[in-house]
């Protein structure tokens, strides 16, 4: 799995080399567009599109992400695009 400032998580298979199934990190959010970062990018896109991590939990079946601000988004590992939840504050 990875995801970046592209506004992308990927499932890329490591013996193929193929991208098996994909993902947009976050939708489009009112207020996000004035907001400001700090953390350092060349990407194009705002920071609630951009991830810095990612994790898998086998046991729960989910993916963990975080954003630019600091949002920790959990999403079903079948479906990418399924939010389980977002915490804003950890």
């Amino acid at each position: 799995m990875t995801s970046g400032d592209d506004n992308k998580i990927m499932l890329i298979n490591a013996e193929t080399k193929t991208v098996e199934r994909s993902g947009k990190v976050a939708g489009p959010k009112e207020g996000y567009k004035d907001k400001k970062s700090t953390a350092s990018s060349m990407g194009v896109y705002t920071a609630d599109l951009q991830s810095r991590s990612i994790s898998h939990s086998k046991k729960h079946n989910h993916i963990a992400h975080s954003n630019n601000f600091g949002e920790i988004i959990i999403r079903d590992f079948d479906d990418f695009e399924k939010v389980i939840c977002v915490q804003k504050q950890p």
